[in-house]
């Protein structure tokens, strides 16, 4: 990221992928005793991390609070249910329980450092199912109910700003896809599980809202563009503070023809520009003491 940085300063927006979850070098991302998805990885809780034996993220949010793009990082957790994650099967609260004790709590309360305290948005990088079987239909509805009601179970404050499926094509074997295997339809169960307990709203619900809503999205990442530029400039004129030494050069002021008697005195040399033989405008040619 700091490479990236250096290149496209105040512009790339970075997401994250949690490590795996164990420690162990004798185990697979799979199997974990705390119940995450692989991908997840964001438990900085010491207790926690110390009875299942996980990864400590600490020392990746301890570096981050000192770099540049921090406000522009959000966290990108893979979800993914037991079908294809392995982890154990678990009731819907209880998963809750775990994803918030994770990315939940940096989202809402935030991760301090002992000196500063920032909090962490979070968009599900990847989720996907084939939703087919009861333990991954808990899962993804126990995933739901969180994003939706948020920590204090009123959906005032979701820990969860946007979600990415996992996949579009059939082809992926662990998930399937939002398509037919020939491609030719979509599956519409899946789709409207999405809209009924993730807020999906499909283009074709309401074409001009859409197209309405993408080109005000466009706007605003132009908007921002530009200010992340104008920012660039000015911190960049700033440290530059060394004066312009401009003696001895020649300034051309254009303006009416000086008088003789103002030539005379020696208040400049008049000039006459022409181009193609056309009079243009008169300047005077004047140096910088």
């Amino acid at each position: 990221m700091d490479t990236i940085e250096s290149i496209t300063p105040n512009d790339a927006l970075f997401m994250v992928q949690g490590s795996v979850l164990s420690q162990a070098t004798d185990r697979g991302a799979r199997d974990n005793k705390f119940g995450l998805s692989a991908g997840d990885g964001f438990v900085t809780n010491t207790a926690t991390m110390s009875k299942y034996d996980l990864t400590d993220p600490r020392g990746f949010f301890n570096e981050l609070l000192k770099r540049p793009y921090k406000n522009r990082l959000l966290l990108a957790p893979h979800l993914y249910g037991p079908s294809v994650s392995g982890v154990a099967a678990a009731a819907a609260f209880d998963v809750a329980a775990k994803v918030d004790s994770s990315w939940g709590v940096l989202a809402t309360d935030g991760y301090c450092n002992g000196n500063e305290c920032m909090r962490l948005p979070v968009v599900a990088g990847e989720m996907g199912s084939q939703l087919q079987t009861q333990d991954d239909l808990a899962y993804y509805d126990g995933i739901a109910q969180y994003v939706q009601l948020g920590i204090a179970g009123d959906g005032s404050e979701s820990p969860l700003v946007g979600w990415i499926w996992w996949a579009y094509n059939a082809n992926s074997a662990g998930t399937g896809g939002l398509t037919t295997d020939d491609w030719q339809d979509l599956l519409w169960p899946k789709i409207r599980y999405l809209v009924d307990y993730y807020g999906l709203k499909p283009w074709y619900e309401n074409p001009a809202a859409f197209i309405k809503n993408i080109e005000a999205e466009k706007n605003d990442a132009l908007m921002a563009r530009a200010a992340a530029d104008a920012a660039a400039h000015s911190a960049a004129g700033a440290a530059d503070q060394s004066p312009l030494n401009l003696t001895g050069l020649p300034v051309v002021r254009f303006g009416a023809k000086p008088s003789a008697d103002a030539a005379a005195a020696g208040a400049g040399a008049a000039a006459d520009t022409t181009v193609g033989g056309q009079l243009e405008v008169p300047a005077t040619v004047e140096y910088i003491p």
